[in-house]
């Protein structure tokens, strides 16, 4: 996850961070919350390594703009005993070897570019936060669409996933 000082010295004289939060807002005028969304039983795929029909997307919108600092995801699948034998729990913090994400901007505008990308490669291990490698400036009344798919053969339990938007607010966000 980007460190809040660093990315405010970094955006701080920005025309962007002008416009969106005014020229002299202070880096003590900003707070930290997390937005998330659920995408709750994304259907699976009926041929195995080929991503199943997406969910969403669904917009997370940001009221008072936002600094998106972070993003995180983590996927859930309920095991009954014969799905979990024949298909273990991944070693992946979050099964995200399970299920792809897309991100744009609500004005259409490709935040991942080619569209569904894999959770693990495009977040990291779960270990670590690695997504965004910038800070995300959104502008007040804004949003990100997500949409998500899994690869979970549709003979397992479907997947549930929630992703979350680690963010810098002005204080008088709700």
């Amino acid at each position: 996850m980007i460190r809040w000082r660093e990315a405010y010295d970094r955006i701080k004289d920005l025309p962007q961070f002008v416009q969106y939060f005014k020229k002299d807002l202070p880096l003590g005028e900003f707070r930290f919350l997390a937005y998330s969304q659920r995408f709750d039983s994304v259907p699976g795929t009926a041929t195995a390594g080929v991503l199943g029909i997406p969910v969403g997307p669904l917009a997370q919108n940001f009221p008072s703009g936002a600094v998106i600092l972070g993003i995180t995801a983590a996927g859930y699948q309920a095991q009954q005993s014969a799905a979990a034998a024949a298909y273990p729990p991944s070693l992946s913090a979050g099964r995200r070897d399970l299920f792809a994400l897309s991100f744009q901007y609500s004005g259409a505008e490709q935040i991942t570019a080619n569209g569904l990308t894999m959770a693990e490669p495009l977040l990291g291990s779960g270990y670590d936060t690695i997504f965004p490698a910038k800070e995300i400036l959104i502008p007040p009344s804004q949003a990100i669409l997500c949409a998500v798919a899994t690869l979970t053969p549709n003979t397992l339990p479907a997947i549930s996933v929630v992703v979350v938007y680690h963010c810098m607010v002005p204080r008088n966000a709700n």
